[in-house]
């Protein structure tokens, strides 16, 4: 006999209301196939069976068919209960997603504190390596003016060639947008 209650024991995830659900399903086409054939031998019974026989057959068929009323109705409640399970599971997902969200921006906004710190920092590089680069062109073109062959290579020459001898200067690569207005550039500085 089917036992709703045996069937939600320790159920909660959809997961598993899926499985109680296809466990009462199968038990039901197995009690439908009982009552069937309980039927058919009723049938037979009525042609020249004795009445004891024949209510023997009526209360197992009544017995059957309280199970079958059983079984939809926990098909029913049980596909109800699913419902309930998925939305909950999905509402417990969005839960999480959001938790890992704000996690996410409040890390963001420390990293761009870090940033702001930094790009100070590196503006403050590059402005001085600027300097050192217009000293070191200076010198270059009083030699050249001079005649004279020595010249100094530029620091991005030495410290960030490419095969080849070729390089960028850092100071004009360089894009800091400010931390706390993007549109604004802490570097190159609007006054050169």
């Amino acid at each position: 006999m089917f036992s709703f209650l045996d069937a939600l024991k320790n159920v909660s995830s959809s997961t598993e209301y899926k499985e109680a659900l296809a466990k009462s399903q199968q038990v039901l086409e197995s009690s439908r196939g009982n009552l069937s054939d309980l039927k058919g031998q009723r049938r037979n019974l009525l042609l020249d069976g004795a009445d004891q026989d024949i209510d023997k057959f009526d209360k197992e068929i009544v017995g059957v068919s309280r199970e079958i009323e059983r079984l939809q109705l926990a098909i029913v409640t049980l596909n109800e209960r699913l419902a309930e399970a998925e939305a909950r599971e999905e509402s417990e997902d969005l839960d999480e997603q959001l938790t890992e969200a704000r996690q996410a921006l409040d890390r963001g906004i420390e990293l761009i504190k870090e940033y702001g710190a930094h790009t100070t920092t590196i503006a403050e590089i590059l402005l001085e390596l600027r300097d050192k680069n217009k000293i070191i062109r200076s010198a270059n073109t009083a030699a050249s003016n001079a005649g004279r062959e020595d010249r100094i290579n530029m620091p991005e020459h030495v410290a960030c060639s490419l095969p080849g001898g070729e390089y960028r200067s850092l100071e004009a690569s360089v894009k800091l947008p400010s931390s706390t207005n993007s549109y604004n550039l802490v570097w190159p500085p609007s006054n050169p």
